[in-house]
């Protein structure tokens, strides 16, 4: 590599000997956000309101339906009516 490497590219970078997958690890931890919380429950069964359905709602699979029956309708680039 023309003479260079990894202490000329990054010097005062710190070698450390073992394994890397820990001080790694370390790392993400001290710059990494607060973890995830999990979404709340669909519906609010407490007033009596259960979940419509369970997810993907009808509404996906709807639009899923119509988006391959206008795509099978298409030859050669034209949609058939």
């Amino acid at each position: 590599m023309n003479g260079l490497s990894i202490r000329t590219l990054v010097p005062g970078n710190p070698t450390e000997a073992g394994p890397w997958r820990p001080i790694w690890q370390a790392w993400l931890r001290r710059h990494s956000s607060q973890p995830l919380v999990a979404p709340p429950g669909m519906g609010a069964p407490e007033r009596g309101h259960a979940p419509l359905e369970a997810a993907p709602g009808n509404n996906v699979h709807e639009y899923r339906r119509r988006c391959a029956q206008r795509a099978s309708a298409r030859v050669g680039g034209l949609r058939l009516r």
